[in-house]
């Protein structure tokens, strides 16, 4: 069976101007219907960047969100020094998938991210645990409610020159291409 978990990390300042983490962990489980529990879980994920901000860009929102709240680390480059925000507190809003057992290159009870904000996003592990995730849907013939999505993105892992891999993974708001391609490696 598959499981969701959202896990938040959001900040705020109190009237003494201290800042406050508020750590929310929401599970997502429907034993019979899968896909419901991952809709819910992404619902809930889009009103959570949606609360964060005023603009109508989720994502923009949210990384607003972490650099307000970030701690400035100096950075010299030649003679040059920038502040730079580092995100020492984890905040975020991150979606994750959890197996009742090991499939593939996934071990059981442990939480892969499928969606998320973090300060490093590595965008191939995500595009790798969506398509687990998918072939987990098809092997134990849960339905998808048609609730899928075509990814495109650059497998820069591979031995192969520009390997671009096109694939059907279950909804996902990520844009895998726009994030990183050959194109843009090269520049």
């Amino acid at each position: 069976m598959v499981s969701y978990i959202l896990k938040t990390r959001l900040a705020s300042k109190s009237e003494a101007g201290e800042i406050e983490i508020k750590e929310i962990n929401n599970p997502f489980e429907d034993k019979i219907n899968p896909i419901s529990a991952r809709q819910e879980a992404f619902s809930r994920y889009m009103s959570y960047l949606d609360i964060i901000g005023e603009s109508g860009d989720q994502e923009k929102n949210l990384s607003k969100h972490i650099s307000k709240f970030s701690t400035k680390k100096p950075m010299t480059f030649g003679k040059k020094t920038f502040l730079i925000s580092t995100n020492t507190e984890q905040i975020g809003v991150n979606l994750y998938f959890v197996l009742d057992e090991d499939f593939q290159k996934i071990k059981k009870g442990q939480e892969y991210l499928i969606i998320g904000n973090q300060e490093e996003r590595a965008y191939l592990t995500l595009a790798e645990n969506l398509s687990t995730e998918m072939d987990y849907f098809k092997i134990k013939g849960y339905p998808t409610n048609k609730w899928t999505t075509m990814i495109k993105y650059w497998n820069y892992e591979s031995d192969k020159e520009n390997d671009i891999i096109l694939t059907t993974v279950l909804y996902t708001p990520f844009n895998f291409w726009e994030n990183w391609n050959p194109g843009l490696a090269e520049g």
